[in-house]
């Protein structure tokens, strides 16, 4: 059989790509993303492999930038690439065009449908969803200047610059909304900010803070729109560990719930916590 790779991209507007490997030597296969962050492998859950030749993949990591110019100013377009237990390979590009998100997505990378989007954090369509917006950021070097006592000039011990650091905010609806989008961000994980304006802001990061405050109406005048809440999210930029797979379900809506369960009752005899329901089966 010949090892053949496709990409699916029904649901990229949601953040999500399926790529499906056909014609592969039973065992593990690599699956590797090369786009505007790089290369990297894709991650798979712990032991996947193909079976009968076929191997499908949901991929919440890609860039959503589409083709790029590289720093040498040749022009590149995005592509996955699939080597199987044999060494057999083959290659697919991105589709183009696709319908990519409108506003940047935050994902826990091992649980991807712990999410800071207008899907997962929303609650229900009618609400506004969660916008991220002010993000900023610094990158600090360890260098040290050392002055000494009858020498006109210092002893400098050079370091490099480190990962960036900062903050952004998360604007939503009401309260219930932003105590939804802190729990998001508050469990051990490492999460990736993605979005499609800016080459080279997606990033891999950890929380360091999140504070909570309401917007003052009076700032807005008189007749605005009901009270929004701010959640300030300081950040430090980590990198990308391809050693994390995948825990929780990639794709898993609240359609998901209803199609597999009966009731209510059946849903929280499955999960102990409304989070596990978040993440969805493993």
């Amino acid at each position: 059989m010949t090892l053949t790779l496709t990409v699916d991209d029904t649901d990229a507007y949601r953040g999500y790509l399926a790529l499906s490997v056909t014609g592969a030597a039973d065992g593990p296969v690599l699956l590797t993303r090369t786009d505007a962050n790089g290369t990297n492998i894709v991650r798979q859950y712990d032991g996947a492999q193909a079976a009968g030749g076929v191997l499908d993949v949901t991929d919440a990591e890609w860039s959503w930038i589409g083709p790029w110019t590289d720093t040498h100013g040749v022009p590149q377009s995005p592509f996955y690439a699939a080597t199987d237990a044999a060494g057999a390979t083959a290659t697919a590009p991105f589709p183009d065009p696709m319908d990519v998100p409108d506003t940047p997505v935050i994902t826990a990378v091992q649980y991807p449908t712990i999410a800071v989007s207008r899907w997962v954090a929303a609650g229900s369509p009618w609400i506004p969803p969660p916008v991220i917006t002010d993000y900023g950021a610094e990158t600090d070097s360890l260098s040290t200047v050392h002055q000494i006592v009858g020498r006109r000039d210092p002893v400098v011990i050079l370091d490099q610059l480190r990962t960036r650091t900062g903050s952004f905010t998360v604007w939503c609806a009401h309260h219930q909304q932003a105590a939804w989008v802190r729990d998001a961000l508050s469990g051990p994980y490492t999460y990736l900010l993605r979005q499609g304006d800016h080459l080279g802001m997606d990033m891999y990061f950890t929380v360091a803070s999140v504070s909570l405050a309401p917007l003052d109406r009076a700032y807005l005048g008189a007749g605005s729109a009901p009270r929004r809440w701010a959640l300030t999210v300081t950040y430090t930029e980590v990198r990308n560990d391809p050693a994390l797979t995948l825990l929780g379900a990639t794709t898993w809506t609240w359609d998901d719930v209803a199609y597999t369960y009966d009731s209510w009752a059946s849903v929280r005899d499955a999960y102990d916590s409304w989070a596990d329901v978040i993440v969805g089966p493993a």
